[in-house]
């Protein structure tokens, strides 16, 4: 009875103390940070499924021609009702990401859907080519970040993916862009600068001097990450990748009143 007893008591301080560790490192042994972040690259998971946080993205149809098209969708949440309180960030309540799943450089869209009077959101989209396509709903509720993301589809015959190559320079418009070539790996801090050639300054987008978003190649792991620093033709991003592999990266900056889209692509090493 005895051994017993003190089996028991033995089982329980390994109980509390895996507890205590777990509250320390946060599920599955990742460092405890806030899901979403947008500062940081500190989710890899963002934006894999359709519903996390008690919300869903509901799309109206998730089938589309070649061209101009209107793309109308609803986030709902946990009771089912239409969700459209979010927080105001940069003017708006709602960045709607869409980029071809093969991560194509040319089919790349950032838009603010608009409010419907019946809850739902509306979009314009234009889509170049046939393929499938990840639609991301970019947005925050009561300070936490939150992308959910679907599926759309262009039917239709297309040419065979390409592998993605690195490329560390860019053309937006009449703007060379360059990404410093710093050798990055998986689970390190460090900065992304890129330099825009015959730019001295910027104007404001969405609140920020520009923004980035990463797909992580293969599961389109989605981060949207806001510049923090920068200065003259400079934008400056810290950065903590979690996955090794390649990622292709949007830069947005605004110029004479027009926003330029600027394609990357970055390899990360193990």
């Amino acid at each position: 009875m005895l051994r017993a007893g003190l089996f028991a008591v033995l089982l329980a301080v390994v109980a509390l103390g895996a507890a205590g560790i777990g509250s320390l490192v946060g599920n599955g042994g990742a460092a405890a940070r806030p899901a979403g972040e947008s500062m940081t690259m500190g989710s890899a998971t963002e934006g894999l499924a359709a519903g996390a946080e008690g919300y869903t993205f509901v799309p109206e149809r998730t089938s589309f021609s070649r061209g101009a098209s209107t793309f109308r969708f609803r986030i709902l949440d946990k009771t089912g009702a239409p969700a459209h309180a979010f927080d105001l960030e940069g003017g708006v309540r709602l960045h709607l990401i869409v980029a071809r799943r093969d991560l194509a450089a040319g089919d790349y869209q950032h838009v603010h859907p608009v409010l419907q009077p019946d809850g739902s959101w509306s979009a314009p989209l234009r889509f170049g080519a046939a393929g499938a396509y990840r639609a991301f709903a970019d947005f925050a509720a009561g300070g936490k970040k939150i992308v959910l993301g679907t599926d759309l589809f262009v039917p239709g015959w297309s040419v065979a993916p390409q592998p993605l190559r690195a490329a560390t320079t860019s053309t937006a418009g009449p703007y060379r862009v360059r990404l410093a070539d710093d050798a990055l790996r998986a689970g390190d801090e460090s900065s992304l600068r890129f330099t825009v050639d015959g730019a001295d300054s910027f104007q404001t987008y969405v609140g920020a001097r520009g923004h980035l978003v990463a797909l992580h190649a293969g599961d389109l792991a989605y981060t949207h990450i806001h510049p923090t620093g920068g200065s003259g033709g400079d934008i400056v991003f810290d950065a903590d990748f979690q996955h090794a592999g390649a990622y292709r990266l949007f830069l947005q900056f605004k110029r004479d009143g027009h926003v330029y889209t600027a394609p990357f692509v970055l390899r990360v090493a193990r």
